[in-house]
Parts: structure tokens; C-alpha cells; sequence
């Protein structure tokens, strides 16, 4: 996702002075990178990549992220997005690195409903509104084609709420298929393998599973063992019935905790 038509290169554009002092400039980016690693608990190497020599190019920053993030044992995975799914892309990249313009870099840390958790340079988390960064990318975009609906729709005489409205339908409908690029998601090596399943929570999952399930094993054979005795005894005491249905109520929230978590494993 971002940035850049990756078939133009490099986007210059204003971005605004909120996001800016959130991002941290390209001379940095190595310590970003690294801040990032760290509170994710992504980074385990003893050694640190420092910043770039000098600005990075599309093409260069690509290769100096990942040869980067090897060294602090970790990957940085390139991804990609386009004008139309960017609000629904950005809401799941995380953690990762996204590249605002040549002079800044955003450092994500994860988001929490429409906002995403970012890490500033004084290493403090702020929050963004995911709609204002998309705007801001998609701006170099707009530029062009924006003028030309304001001027055609301000002669048609509709309100200018309605206006705002439409272009924003136009712009969609006609950049929809606009790449944005230099996004870089941080995951663990693929080498350690406990600690890309603790990452994703593939072991408590697995633990929770394993405790929803034999909850509901041990109700299902109380229940069992209630039924048997009052059929051995031979009567229907009130007492041993409604501690019977408890049991079998007791099992439905078990029985929906175990899917759930079966669906959350895999």
C-alpha cells in the first residue's frame, strides 16, 4: 500500500502537518525501523542496520528495508494496495512501515477501530484517523483530476455538499485501480517457528481450545452420570433433574467457545 504509482516512482506531495509530526524523516529510518522491531517484540538481533547513507529511492528503500530487518531477525514484506481498498488494507497492516513521501516514513503499530496506532519519534504511540492518512496518499492522485470536476460540477448549480459528495464518487469510480506500494509489513523470521505462533496467538488459542473443550467433555459426562443414576434408582428426583438441565444449559456457552476457538486456531 501507499505511496507510490509503482509504475511512476517517486511522489512529491505536501503532507499535512499533523501526519508530519507523527512521521519520521528518511534520515531516521533505520531508527524507526528498529523502534518498531523492538516494541512488537519482532527484533532479536544484536545488531542494529542504522540509517541510510543517503535518501533512499522507491527501488532502493525496498532493498535496504528488507536487507535491514534481516539483520535485526525479522522480515519486512513488501505489500501493496490500490485507491479503492486502501481504508480496508491499512486497518490490517500492521505492524509495518509506510512510506508517506520521500522525506517521511510512518512507523504502524496496530490499529483499534478506525484508527491506527502509530510510533512517533519521541518513541510515544498516538493515534490517527485511518480516513486522514488515506486522504493524504491518495492526494498525488487527486491533484490532477480533482479542478476539473469542482469547475464541472460547480456549474450545475447543485449544493456544495452534494458536490464534495459526487467527486468523491468520481474520483473513486476513476482511480480505483491506482497502486499504492512502499509498505513494508514486519513479521518473525520464518526460521523461529514458536515465535511466529506465539506472534499470531496460534498458542493460546491452542491452549483455550483445549480448555473449552475438555469443560465441555467433563459437563457432557456429568450429565451423563446424573441421567444414569436416577435410571438406576429408579424415580425422577426434582433436585438431580434441575441439576441435569444446568448441566445441559452449561454446555452451549462450551460448545460456541470451542468452535470459536477452533475457527481462531486455524
Amino acid at each position: 500500500m501507499t505511496l507510490g504509482d509503482v509504475t511512476s516512482g517517486e511522489v512529491s506531495s505536501p503532507i499535512p502537518p499533523r501526519l508530519a509530526a507523527l512521521a519520521w524523516p528518511a534520515t531516521r529510518v533505520g531508527d524507526a525501523l528498529v523502534a518498531l522491531a523492538r516494541r512488537t517484540g519482532l527484533a532479536s538481533g544484536a545488531a542494529e542496520p542504522g540509517n541510510p547513507p543517503h535518501l533512499l529511492t522507491a527501488a532502493a528503500a525496498n532493498d535496504w528495508i528488507e536487507a535491514s530487518a534481516r539483520r535485526l531477525n525479522c522480515e519486512a514484506e513488501a505489500i501493496e494496495s490500490n485507491y479503492r481498498d486502501l481504508e480496508s488494507d491499512l486497518a490490517s497492516a500492521f505492524p509495518a512501515l509506510l512510506r508517506l513521501s520521500d522525506q517521511l516514513f510512518l512507523a504502524v503499530l496496530h490499529s483499534r477501530g478506525q484508527k491506527l496506532r502509530v510510533l512517533a519519534p519521541d518513541l510515544r504511540m498516538r493515534s490517527i484517523p485511518i480516513g486522514e492518512l488515506c486522504a493524504a496518499l491518495r492526494e498525488p492522485f487527486e491533484q490532477a483530476t480533482r479542478p476539473g470536476y469542482e469547475h464541472l460540477l460547480a456549474e450545475s448549480g447543485i449544493t456544495r455538499s452534494r458536490q464534495q459528495a459526487a467527486i468523491s464518487m468520481l474520483l473513486a469510480e476513476q482511480l480505483s485501480d491506482k497502486r499504492f506500494d512502499q509498505c513494508w509489513l514486519l513479521r518473525p523470521s520464518p526460521g523461529n517457528m514458536a515465535r511466529s505462533l506465539r506472534k499470531v496467538g496460534a498458542v493460546r488459542h491452542g491452549f483455550g481450545l483445549i480448555a473449552a473443550h475438555t469443560a465441555q467433555y467433563l459437563l457432557w459426562l456429568a450429565s451423563w452420570i446424573i441421567l444414569g443414576r436416577l435410571s438406576l434408582e429408579g424415580r425422577m428426583d426434582r433436585g438431580w433433574l434441575l441439576a441435569w438441565a444446568l448441566l445441559l444449559i452449561t454446555l452451549v456457552p462450551f460448545r460456541v467457545l470451542t468452535t470459536w476457538k477452533q475457527g481462531l486456531l486455524a
